[in-house]
């Protein structure tokens, strides 16, 4: 199956944002999301149908609704992400 990468408003601010290094290693990691969206390991446990991606200090927040991976948030490992369950 073949997923489209829809990105939000707040993840293409927050995009803008980020040195380019780590633009870099998100592009790489976006492509590994793409190619297998839902990985059990990255399902988040308080909200069953968002997951979670590892890019040095920052996490990216997607969900997989039909053939569409839709990209909310990339925040830093200390904040608090619990707002992506209600």
């Amino acid at each position: 199956m073949a997923y489209a990468l829809v990105p939000s408003k707040l993840f293409l601010t927050k995009l803008k944002k980020l040195d380019n290094s780590i633009v870099i290693e998100l592009d790489e990691k976006l492509k590994d999301i793409k190619a297998n969206p839902i990985v059990p390991e990255r399902r988040m446990h308080h909200a069953y149908n968002f997951f979670r991606a590892y890019v040095r200090n920052f996490r990216l927040i997607y969900k997989v609704e039909g053939e569409s991976i839709i990209l909310f948030d990339i925040i830093k490992r200390d904040e608090d992400y619990r707002q992506f369950g209600n």
